[in-house]
């Protein structure tokens, strides 16, 4: 997803005051995105003064600056098409297993891993306590 879309998309959900029956038919293209997460995007964006390279490192799901690859399928008859897939060529000396040796030994530590004070969008992890009036 292209990193401007997102930014297009903040820009018009402040100026509709975050109304997003109005702003959500403007970005066809992120229809097949959950608006949660958009609307976790925009608060996240806000709180970090629109840090892109820090907010966007918190949204991997989003794939932002990714290029999807387009496939291709074959088309028409491809009956008499057929490919060999019995023969295997022997792992050379470069493989990703002789290549994890040279790399070391992790030096991720758990025991160093500290939860933020305060969550990242306000009122994220508390119970709504209002009342809905049905009439």
């Amino acid at each position: 997803m292209e990193e401007q879309l997102l930014k297009d998309f903040i820009a018009t959900a402040q100026q509709y005051n975050y109304d997003y029956d109005v702003v959500m038919p403007k970005f066809p293209e992120l229809a097949n995105v959950d608006l949660q997460i958009l609307k976790d995007y925009i608060a996240t964006a806000e709180s970090y003064n629109y840090d892109y390279d820090l907010v966007n490192s918190k949204f991997p799901e989003l794939e932002i600056g990714v290029k999807k690859k387009v496939t291709s399928e074959p088309v028409g008859d491809t009956e008499g098409t057929t490919a060999s897939t019995t023969e295997q060529t022997p792992a050379s000396p470069t493989s990703s297993d002789s290549q994890q040796s040279s790399l070391g030994p992790s030096t991720f530590d758990p025991s160093k891993f500290v939860a933020p004070e305060q969550p990242l969008i306000k009122d994220a992890y508390t119970y709504d306590t209002r009342k809905i009036d049905p009439n």
